[in-house]
């Protein structure tokens, strides 16, 4: 409802990525996470879950590269550190994850 009325309200915007992603929508969260990059709101929980899901699709250079933006959005990020350095070792670089 809130949406309909101010499609723009980040709030909402949030709240319907949060859910989508809940829901394994995530052609919805990436829709998401690109209106609020474009109002240069972070997004990191929405960022988060985009390279989550990168990652269970087994594109784990896509989602290292996503990981990194989550944390570029928001540097104490604990989820998305260990993921990513789980991912990187994996990967055999070891000099990153460290």
């Amino acid at each position: 409802a809130v949406l309909a009325a101010q499609p723009e309200h980040m709030g909402a915007l949030q709240g319907l990525g949060l859910a989508a992603a809940g829901a394994g929508r995530i052609e919805v969260v990436v829709g998401v996470r690109k209106r609020l990059s474009q109002s240069r709101v972070p997004s990191a929980g929405l960022t988060f879950q985009v390279a989550r899901w990168l990652e269970e699709k087994g594109r784990r250079e896509d989602a290292i590269r996503v990981y990194c933006d989550a944390l570029k959005e928001q540097p104490v990020f604990p989820e998305a550190l260990l993921n990513l350095g789980h991912l990187l070792a994996a990967e055999g670089k070891t000099a990153e994850a460290g």
